[in-house]
């Protein structure tokens, strides 16, 4: 019985950020140089036709939410694992270093190694962050671990690692113009190959992310 009134306000929050997130998306695709009523939004999502309406949300608008949402949900969920996992409320993959070590190796790519096939992005971005993660708890390691020097170590190295993509970025103008608006965060542009390129890896790692929450909690009440 006492575990039931716990439970209740727990599934009534999870139902209201559900509600939340389904007004959002589909606020997202109503929105915009031609605004779409979200009946009519939730009509095309489910039964497709031919009109201009229909292109819109189908061709432009869903992918572009799909991914924003996507890359949404994996920020907050490493945001939070990173503060289950370093006890410190502070943490964030930008105060760690991890965005800027996925962002220098992202540029690292794209000038030395202009080659490489879309999906590598994902890979190569992973390393980067990992990479950077690793160093910041190396440098963290050799002076005494705790979670305002990890924190530290992190700002540090994200600035050190910001400063060298900011160098390529300038360097090599010619060759990174395209990945700016990536950079700041845009979605705009995307389509149904980036949707396809990012749910590979953003699904499993949300799973597992949900999967291995309960030891994080261990771990933080530690």
């Amino acid at each position: 019985m006492i575990y039931s009134r716990r439970l209740a306000p727990t599934l009534l929050v999870y139902l209201l950020a559900l509600g939340l997130l389904v007004f959002s998306f589909l606020l997202a695709i109503s929105l915009g140089a031609a605004n779409i009523p979200l009946d009519e939004v939730w009509r095309l999502l489910f039964h497709p036709e031919g009109s201009n309406n229909a292109l819109i949300v189908h061709t432009l608008r869903l992918p572009r939410a799909i991914v924003a949402a996507l890359v949404g949900a994996c920020l907050g969920v490493a945001g939070a694992m990173m503060q289950g996992i370093t006890r410190n409320p502070l943490s964030e993959p930008g105060i760690m270093g991890v965005n800027a070590g996925a962002v220098l190796a992202i540029l690292v790519a794209l000038v030395f190694f202009p080659g490489l096939p879309p999906w590598s992005t994902v890979v190569v971005a992973a390393l980067g962050g990992v990479g950077a993660a690793a160093l910041v708890y190396s440098i963290t390691l050799s002076v005494g671990l705790t979670p305002v020097r990890l924190a530290l170590a992190g700002i540090a190295v994200g600035s050190m690692l910001g400063a060298a993509a900011s160098f390529l970025l300038i360097i090599f103008e010619d060759r990174t113009r395209g990945v700016l608006f990536s950079l700041s965060g845009s979605v705009a542009g995307r389509t149904w190959e980036h949707v396809w390129t990012l749910l590979p890896w953003a699904v499993p790692a949300l799973l597992l992310a949900l999967i291995l929450s309960h030891q994080i909690n261990l771990l933080r009440a530690c």
